[in-house]
């Protein structure tokens, strides 16, 4: 492996390692052709890509943020996503970029439930749920408006249903 003088450097992990992704238990052998760990990368689209670095100021910098009052923004930091909610807009980060996905009614604080790309929220007036194949935020007319979210087993389940 040719390491840089800039400390930068590439290792390209065979298929069957990378197929196998993280070992699921530390009982597992070393030598199972399972990844041990992974530090600052998450897998998307079969490849591991670097988290993007954001900073608290550099999140109140964006004036899309800063015109907010107690308790906004709330910030979600999810696997594979970086929601921040306002009192009546939803950004999410992309590429390093805060984009205003949605704008609705002000509510009560922001309850969210997520399962990998699909992403459920509700502020007790309205809910949003994004589509994990667009990233489009909409509001459904199925889904319920409620106070209280939680992702059970991969299930979301509401509660304070109004």
């Amino acid at each position: 492996m040719k390491v840089l003088p800039s400390g930068h450097f590439s290792y390209t992990l065979e298929g069957p390692t990378l197929a196998k992704g993280l070992r699921s238990t530390s009982a597992q052998g070393r030598n199972s052709n399972s990844l041990i760990l992974s530090t600052g990368a998450v897998g998307r689209d079969g490849v591991l890509e670097v988290l993007p670095t954001i900073t608290l100021s550099t999140l109140l910098a964006d004036p899309l943020v800063v015109d907010n009052d107690f308790p906004f923004p709330q910030i979600f930091t999810l696997d594979k996503h970086l929601i921040v909610c306002n009192r009546t807009t939803v950004l999410e980060l992309v590429f390093s970029t805060l984009v205003k996905k949605a704008t609705v009614v002000g509510g009560e604080l922001w309850e969210l439930g997520s399962a990998d790309d699909f992403i459920y929220l509700s502020n007790g007036t309205v809910n949003l749920v994004r589509d994990p194949n667009s990233g489009d935020y909409t509001s459904s007319s199925i889904a319920p408006v409620c106070s209280a979210i939680c992702n059970f087993n991969g299930q979301i389940i509401c509660g304070n249903i109004r």
